[in-house]
């Protein structure tokens, strides 16, 4: 496992709201483009600490797209099926404008419910129509909307296990 540290304060201006956080602990970086970085680490959000799987700039003072997960859901999280290597049968639904296959659900982490929908944190295989990959991000019961997540390609995926069972077993 890379454990890189940084203990610094930033917060980003959302709307007239201000989110401050704080990255206590960074476990490694999955990924790196010109633009940004896939990050696994440990953050406080406000007054809470999550582990949070996200892209951000090179600098990492700016946060994209991501998912956070409490302890309990890495726990479940260690407790994935492995992907069958059956083609299954293949569900599309179409958000926005994209369309998402998704071939295979590997795990449902947990599920909350925010002004009546169900949300189902998930772990699937999905084609967003550039291949297969590895994602993680919430769903509606029906599969009508869903939340900013990422996605991971089988070796980060793999890599991203690896560092939970790590973090998992060190704490």
């Amino acid at each position: 496992m890379t454990s890189l540290s940084s203990s610094a304060s930033f917060s980003k201006k959302k709307g007239q709201k201000q989110v401050h956080f704080e990255v206590l602990k960074t476990y490694i970086v999955l990924g790196e483009t010109k633009k940004n970085k896939t990050v696994f680490a440990k953050i406080r959000w406000g007054m809470f600490v999550r582990y949070d799987l996200r892209k951000w700039d090179l600098k990492m003072t700016t946060p994209y797209k991501g998912i956070t997960f409490s302890k309990e859901e890495l726990r479940a999280f260690l407790k994935i099926n492995k992907p069958s290597s059956q083609p299954g049968r293949s569900l599309s639904y179409k958000v926005g404008s994209i369309t998402a296959k998704i071939h295979e659900t590997l795990l449902n982490l947990s599920t909350s419910i925010v002004q009546g929908v169900a949300w189902n944190k998930q772990v699937n295989i999905v084609d967003w129509g550039y291949g297969k990959v590895f994602d993680i991000r919430k769903w509606t019961d029906k599969y009508d909307r869903c939340s900013k997540g990422i996605c991971l390609n089988a070796k980060d995926f793999s890599q991203f296990y690896n560092v939970v069972l790590l973090v998992i077993n060190e704490e």
